[in-house]
């Protein structure tokens, strides 16, 4: 005797959903919404917030970084390996007023130079000098690898992170001298 084919039910639809025409209406809802929610934000921008004091400016002064800068030099061309290849500097320099010139302090004057070390590093000195050993220029791949860590160095001097280390270390150190 054959079978009669069965037929099964359609899925059931939870009944909280409301069924498809309301999980529809639901989600159209929500996507309206975060259009509106979008549209009402306002476009990403750069904000100039008001200078609300900050502590760097008291701890040194803009003369002070290229005086702390100069004599960091001296020091270093004494007890690092500085490779002075004209092309190489002039290549290094190029690149970072390229990114200098995006910055905040576009018309500081920076110093790129090259430390003949195999160490994978780069460092910013108080009054626009930065300093990239030679390893990490034979790591990178490609011109816009070396210009983010360049560019992450020049971030350190424009904002001024040394001098605010000194600020946070002066206002730590008070307490303690009390």
């Amino acid at each position: 005797m054959a079978h009669p084919e069965r037929h099964s039910p359609p899925p059931r639809v939870p009944s909280w959903t409301g069924g498809p025409a309301r999980s529809f209406v639901q989600a159209a809802r929500v996507i309206l919404g975060l259009v509106a929610l979008a549209w009402a934000l306002p476009v990403p921008a750069r904000i100039d917030l008001p200078d609300i004091g900050n502590p760097s400016a008291t701890v040194i002064t803009p003369r002070q970084e290229r005086v702390l800068g100069r004599k960091f030099m001296r020091e270093a061309r004494r007890h690092l390996r500085i490779l002075d290849d004209p092309l190489l500097n002039e290549y290094l320099n190029s690149l970072g007023a390229r990114l200098v010139s995006n910055s905040d302090d576009a018309g500081k004057a920076f110093t790129f130079f090259l430390v003949d070390d195999p160490t994978i590093n780069a460092f910013a000195v108080p009054g626009g000098f930065i300093g990239v050993d030679s390893g990490l220029i034979l790591l990178t791949r490609s011109e816009s690898e070396l210009a983010a860590v360049l560019s992450h160095e020049i971030a350190h001097i424009t904002q001024h992170h040394m001098a605010r280390s000194i600020a946070d270390a002066r206002r730590l150190a008070l307490p303690t001298a009390a």
